[in-house]
């Protein structure tokens, strides 16, 4: 038997709206602190809590607030195997022929609700009235008290709160079962032992017959007569290599080795026929983040025989199927309510907004950004902000900037493919391309790429090219070029002007751009005029201007 869905209403902050689970693959449920996860966890939880509402529901704590005589409802769809649950099939045929009903399928749908007195009340057809007769309603009420004692046996619920120790949970989840393992392995000597039992009896019953006090005899046996009751405890020990107490590692440690025996305790209840539903809140407590993608891979590998639904605040535990992600956040009325995602970035960037983590974060990004092509058109912005006086030059924004280099014009170009549908909704990012060859081909084609995925990509917003058909050191004058051209024409791969004097071409060699940057930069700081300026000021206003631009709408926004 399968659980694969629950509709839960009234329940803790899960208002009068209902809120669905589906649970037929493992679930994720995200969302920003105090929104309702541990709820969502909970109402999965109280499903199991039996005719004896043995996990506690009251209604002061667990209807929801201001829901008058309203009451608390759980609606959970299972399903079943025809052969494997053959004799639950049996006797629900049976129920629904008392209803006059004929089952169409393996799915069996159960309703639970809580009395004013908050006592659990279980229902297979909770809208299909019982027929008049007392006596048939008795067995209906009967049959359909088993059937539900029957179905919730198949299951063994576990809720993982993440304020628990590891001592705790290993003496609540774990040592039953390592109990149960060393009792077996006990039993063949249970004989022998309860004889070694009498012999000790049997010498302090001499004792006591010494001194008179043979109406008065003593005996030995098993604590509530159960093999398992002889055994409190098992050391619980890591080597790596040395041999430590579990409980004197580290809390990663501690958590990873823990989770790692969920899988184990899960095969221990399948043999005796109960599917294991482990309800793991927030199991990136106390994790190194080196350790993320570690316990990601066991929860993998524990959902294979058990069902994990698991609340998160970190983005590694985000599944990439969307179909196993539940959103929740709060209404205007303060309520829960599910969100479903269309994709697990879709559902990542709701995570990370709630959180107040911006992707742009894992880049070192600042609050304003310009990315350019390698590190000589890094060295000339940041030249040029020191040279500039504040005074002179204001550039507000570009100051504050963080300029940041890729290494190469392809290399700038797929990161920004990657990012930027991602990041221009954080932070103002513009980038500077070169105006050659290699530049205008990697904007034509980024620009295209964004186009198809319908993100506006325009010049002076949110990019910036300098000079035309030449690379940033073309920013400066053409004589200089010319000039160094004459000094160091090793320097260049191509190099020509017009008739008129005029450049028309230039390429630098790759192992010389920094040669001819600092060459460049070094008879600028020498001019006694700043005439030679007018390209570059228009770049760098331009990359102000596109980054104060950004910034206003993402205020707006």
């Amino acid at each position: 038997m399968e659980l694969t869905g629950l509709r839960v209403r009234l329940f803790r902050t899960i208002g009068p709206t209902e809120v669905g689970l589906p649970l037929g693959a493992p679930l994720t449920v995200v969302g920003p602190n105090n929104s309702g996860k541990t709820n969502m966890l909970r109402a999965i939880e109280m499903l199991f809590t039996g005719h004896d509402n043995d996990f506690g529901y009251t209604r002061e704590r667990d209807l929801t607030f201001s829901s008058g005589s309203a009451k608390t409802s759980l609606q959970a769809t299972f399903a079943g195997d025809p052969i494997e649950d053959k004799d639950f099939f049996e006797a629900f045929d049976r129920l629904n022929a008392m209803y006059e009903r004929q089952r169409s399928d393996d799915t069996v749908s159960l309703s639970l609700v809580f009395s004013p007195s908050g006592s659990p009340v279980y229902q297979f057809f909770p809208n299909v009235k019982k027929p008049g007769d007392s006596t048939a309603q008795n067995q209906i009420n009967k049959l359909q008290r088993q059937l539900v004692t029957d179905l919730l046996s198949k299951f063994s619920c576990h809720y993982i709160p993440s304020e628990k120790s590891i001592s705790q949970l290993y003496d609540e989840v774990l040592n039953p079962y390592l109990r149960t393992v060393a009792a077996s392995a006990v039993e063949p000597r249970i004989k022998q032992l309860e004889n070694d039992l009498m012999d000790v009896a049997k010498g302090l019953n001499g004792e006591l017959a010494a001194v008179g006090l043979s109406s008065l005899t003593a005996s030995f046996g098993l604590p509530d007569g159960r093999i398992d009751g002889l055994l409190s405890r098992f050391d619980f020990s890591m080597e790596d290599p040395n041999k430590t107490p579990i409980a004197q590692k580290g809390q990663g440690i501690q958590s990873t080795a823990f989770l790692a025996a969920l899988k184990w305790v899960s095969q221990q209840e399948l043999k005796v026929g109960r599917k294991s539903i482990w309800l793991l809140e927030e199991p990136e407590s106390y994790l190194h983040p080196q350790l993320m993608s570690t316990v990601s891979s066991l929860l993998k590998r524990l959902s294979e025989v058990a069902m994990v639904v698991t609340s998160t605040h970190a983005l590694s535990f985000v599944p990439n199927s969307v179909d196993q992600i539940v959103g929740v956040r709060l209404d205007s009325s303060g309520h829960t309510e599910a969100v479903r995602y269309r994709n697990s970035v879709e559902a990542g960037s709701d995570l990370r907004a709630a959180l107040g983590v911006r992707f742009s974060d894992y880049y070192n990004l600042g609050e304003y950004n310009v990315v350019v092509e390698g590190p000589s058109d890094k060295r000339l912005l940041n030249w040029y902000l020191d040279f500039v006086p504040e005074a002179e030059s204001e550039l507000a924004c570009l100051r504050q900037a963080e300029i940041q280099d890729h290494g190469g014009v392809k290399h700038m170009g797929g990161w920004l493919r990657a990012t930027f549908a991602i990041v221009r909704d954080e932070r103002p990012l513009v980038a500077l391309f070169d105006g050659d060859l290699a530049g205008e081909k990697e904007r034509k084609d980024l620009v295209r790429f964004l186009g198809n995925k319908q993100i506006p990509y325009q010049a002076n917003r949110q990019y910036v090219v300098c000079r035309a058909g030449f690379p940033i050191e073309a920013l400066f004058p053409d004589e200089w070029l010319a000039d160094l051209y004459d000094q160091h024409p090793q320097w260049f791969a191509d190099f020509s002007v017009d008739a008129s004097g005029t450049l028309v071409a230039m390429e630098i060699r790759d192992a010389n751009k920094k040669s001819v940057m600092n060459a460049l930069i070094d008879r600028a700081e020498s001019e006694p005029t700043d005439a030679w300026r007018t390209r570059l000021d228009d770049v760098v206003n331009a990359l102000n201007e596109a980054l104060a631009v950004q910034q206003a709408v993402l205020e707006i926004v």
